[in-house]
């Protein structure tokens, strides 16, 4: 079971849901926070163009460990 917004999950797909509509608004997000703070000329496409170029290569593989809570 899983913890989400505040309601127990058990249906897989819900947490999956959830990751893919969060990963795929932060950096659209992150991008406009960061255009209002600096002070440049960068356009909104220059800084998605730089993340872009940033992940180009794949990560190394990452090992999980199960933890549980008593």
């Amino acid at each position: 079971m899983l913890n989400i917004e505040g309601k127990l999950i058990e249906n897989p797909q819900i947490p999956a849901e959830t990751f893919n509509n969060y990963f795929s608004n932060i950096v659209e997000e992150s991008v406009t926070k960061i255009i209002k703070q600096d002070n440049n000329d960068l356009s909104k496409h220059s800084y998605m163009q730089y993340l872009v170029n940033a992940f180009q290569q794949p990560f190394s593989p990452t090992k999980l460990k199960k933890k549980f809570m008593k």
